[in-house]
C-alpha cells in the first residue's frame, strides 16, 4: 500500500513506521510548452499519430510514444517533440524506446484517426502535410535501376488502416494521380513480431512522373524517406 504525504505530521508517521509515501502529481518536472496551434503542423502529427506513434493522458499531460529499430525515426520524433517537452529514449532489446510528456494542448492527439478529417482532406497543403506524417510512419519509397540503368521510383504505404488509405487514395485520384489499392496479407496471418489483427493493405503509386510530383507537394521529415532509403 502506498499512502501520499500532504501533512508534515502524517509524513512523520509515515517515516515512522516505514510505509512509502506515492508521489503527487505530474510525471515529469521537465518545463512544457503549448502546442503552437499551426494547422500544418497539426495535420503532420496527426497523420504520425495515425500511424507509428501512440498517444494517451496521463495524470493531465499527453503522453506520445513510438518504438523502433530505425535511427531516423527516432530522430523524427525528437524533432517533432523535443521543442515542446523532454525526450526520453532507451534501448529495448532490438528496439528504441522513445517518449514525451506534453502539455494537455496535445489532446487533439489521443483518438487515434480511423478516417481523414474532412478539414483536412479537403485542405490542399494541410492534406499534404497529414500525408507526409502518414508516410514517414507507414510509407515506403523506393529507387531502383532497371535494365537500362534508369532510376524507377515507387511509392508504397503498407497499413492496416483502411479507412485512411481509402481517403488517401480518393483525394489524390481527384488529384490526377493513378494509385492501386489491394490486400497484401489477411488477418490472422504472422507477419514480423506478431499476429496480424487486421488486413494488410498496400496503397501504391508506380508511375515515375506522378512519385516525383508527388514528393515535390509532400513535406516528407523522415531523413531514410528523404535519401530513399525506407
Amino acid at each position: 500500500m502506498r499512502a501520499s504525504c500532504s501533512d508534515s505530521t502524517i509524513c512523520r508517521k509515515l517515516r515512522k513506521y516505514g510505509i512509502p509515501r506515492r508521489r503527487v502529481g505530474r510525471p515529469t518536472v521537465h518545463p512544457k510548452t503549448p502546442f503552437s496551434s499551426d494547422p500544418l503542423e497539426r495535420a503532420y502529427l496527426l497523420g504520425l499519430r495515425a500511424s507509428d506513434v501512440h498517444a494517451y493522458n496521463q495524470q493531465r499531460l499527453v503522453r506520445v510514444e513510438t518504438a523502433t529499430a530505425v535511427r531516423g525515426m527516432l530522430e523524427l520524433f525528437e524533432e517533432c517533440f523535443e521543442k515542446y517537452g523532454h525526450v526520453h529514449k532507451y534501448p529495448n532489446k532490438d528496439v528504441w524506446k522513445i517518449y514525451a510528456y506534453l502539455d494537455d494542448s496535445f489532446d487533439f492527439l489521443l483518438e487515434k484517426p480511423k478516417r481523414i478529417q474532412n478539414d483536412i482532406k479537403d485542405g490542399g497543403k494541410i492534406f499534404m502535410s497529414f500525408l507526409a506524417g502518414y508516410a514517414d510512419g507507414e510509407g515506403t519509397l523506393t529507387i531502383t535501376p532497371n535494365n537500362k540503368k534508369n532510376v524507377i521510383r515507387w511509392f508504397i504505404i503498407g497499413s492496416e488502416d483502411i479507412g485512411i488509405l481509402r481517403d488517401i487514395k480518393g483525394k489524390l485520384t481527384e488529384d490526377g494521380y493513378h494509385l492501386t489499392l489491394h490486400i497484401t496479407a489477411r488477418k490472422g496471418e504472422k507477419r514480423g513480431y506478431g499476429t496480424l489483427s487486421k488486413d494488410l493493405w498496400r496503397l501504391g503509386i508506380y508511375r515515375k512522373d506522378e512519385v516525383l510530383k508527388l514528393l515535390r507537394e509532400l513535406p516528407l521529415r523522415h531523413k531514410d524517406k528523404l535519401d530513399g532509403k525506407s
